[in-house]
């Protein structure tokens, strides 16, 4: 072993074992960082076998956005640093590595502990990121309920002192906004992450089914041209079901609705859904995506949030605008297109 010499054989030999049979990486590189002895647990860390492992760099083994050098220069200039190394093995698979080193064990040498703490780090992100979702579902009710509950308080007060059947019809239609509302919520809670099975759906076949089994009244469907999305179809429903009710909550009940492939777009998941209503002003074009955001036709300011998650959950990415009659069009394409 070309690592740390011991006073006497048997503390040699002890090392020796420690070194072997450790159940963490242990590598000792040179001054020019170069590997110079390696255990077994750190070739199964880095995919090669000893005698491909050393002479190596450990820059060879760091990711393009990580700066090796400043971290090498500061290594050197203490006797100890422990940090995160992003490993990228030679098959390509990048495994985050905690790391603990010392620096010269003996001249010239120096010793790093390395533990692959991939998945410990990756349920850390998880827990942060549900936690997140947690905090922005329980603004999002806190926010989206708290009007139509208001309403509903004001309506029935009115109603115990003037007995006027306008004032509890009122808290009735305020309590099912407040249902329809907790409706949508929950499913965008339940969509946010999930990416479900996907399969080739007819976006025409789809647009006639939704439209079907949506109040719509005197509004039109128009499918300009077909083609076939890549999606979960339960989510590709609620999308377009989301849309056309918009569409026709901010429209009225004499809006056309169109539905197409995007003119020119190749990619498989490019279509749009637009209307013949008053369109969205461009300064509102991004906060209509926001959870609560509602112009005050009565809807729950859910909706379009939806149809965002949906999108992002499908690689799609979204553009608002309008058409050339001024109506709201919503463009979905396949990311990087």
């Amino acid at each position: 072993m070309s690592g740390p010499r011991a006073k006497d054989g048997r503390s040699a030999e002890r090392f020796r074992a420690i070194f072997e049979h450790a159940f963490d990486a242990i590598v000792v590189a040179d001054d020019d960082g170069r590997y110079v002895d390696a255990n077994p647990a750190a070739c199964e860390l880095f995919g090669l076998e000893r005698e491909a492992l050393l002479g190596r760099r450990i820059q060879e083994f760091a990711e393009p956005d990580y700066d090796y050098q400043s971290a090498w220069e500061r290594f050197q200039a203490d006797s100890d640093r422990t940090g995160l190394f992003p490993l990228r093995r030679p098959d390509g698979e990048v495994r985050l590595v905690e790391y603990a080193a010392t620096r010269g064990i003996q001249t010239g040498e120096h010793l790093s502990i390395l533990r692959d703490v991939t998945e410990r780090v990756e349920g850390e992100r998880a827990v942060e990121e549900q936690l997140e979702r947690l905090d922005e579902f329980a603004t999002m009710v806190s926010h989206d309920l708290r009007n139509p509950l208001n309403l509903a308080m004001a309506k029935l007060q009115l109603y115990r002192e003037t007995g006027e059947t306008d004032h509890y019809d009122g808290a009735v239609d305020a309590l099912e906004s407040i249902e329809r509302i907790t409706d949508e919520l929950l499913t965008l809670a339940r969509r946010a992450d999930d990416r479900g099975e996907r399969s080739e759906c007819s976006l025409g076949a789809i647009a006639r089914e939704v439209w079907a089994e949506t109040d719509t009244r005197g509004a039109a469907l128009e499918v300009i041209s077909d083609r076939t999305v890549l999606a979960n179809r339960g989510q590709f429903h609620l999308l377009l079901s989301n849309l056309f009710r918009n569409a026709v909550g901010h429209g009225g009940y004499d809006v056309t609705v169109r539905v197409g492939a995007v003119e020119g777009d190749d990619a498989p998941d490019g279509f749009f859904v637009e209307d013949t209503g008053d369109g969205i002003p461009e300064a509102d074009r991004e906060r209509v995506l926001e959870s609560g955001y509602s112009s005050g036709y009565g809807g729950s300011g859910v909706g379009l949030t939806i149809v965002q998650q949906i999108a992002g959950a499908h690689d799609w990415t979204l553009e608002v605008g309008d058409t050339e009659e001024g109506g709201a069009r919503f463009t979905f394409r396949a990311a990087g297109d």
